[in-house]
């Protein structure tokens, strides 16, 4: 886990600024990415900085395979809707098969209990 992903985690974006004031780079090799935080956080002006301005790949996934996308998932639901279109906009596979290979994020949602999500999210891959 790096200071990006822990200040990005719990809401410091004052750290996070400082951070990239002093040049450190959000994307690491590490278990987690800075963007897997962002997405989790909702925080569309660093997703939108990462992708662009770092290239930290949009469908990165940490070490247990979940990617930004999982971690949108875990937001109210009205964040979710707006960070998840913002992760597809750049890229974020729709349809893909994640964890262990055999959920979607359309049955991830459903077993989360976000039942709007799910239309959606399997109309979005339904149209990928």
């Amino acid at each position: 886990i790096t200071a990006f992903f822990l200040a990005l985690y719990y809401k410091h974006l004052s750290i996070v600024r400082l951070l990239l004031e002093r040049r450190a780079h959000p994307s690491s090799p590490c278990s987690f990415n800075s963007l897997h935080a962002a997405a989790r956080g909702g925080f569309e002006k660093e997703i939108i900085m990462f992708i662009q301005d770092f290239e930290v790949k949009v469908d990165i996934k940490d070490i247990d395979r979940a990617t930004p996308i999982i971690y949108a998932l875990q937001l109210l639901e009205k964040e979710a809707s707006e960070t998840i279109p913002l992760l597809f906009s750049f890229g974020a596979k729709k349809d893909a098969i994640v964890r262990d290979g055999c959920w979607t994020y359309a049955n991830l949602a459903r077993s989360m209990g976000r039942e709007r999500l799910v239309t959606w999210l399997e109309s979005e891959a339904n149209d990928s």
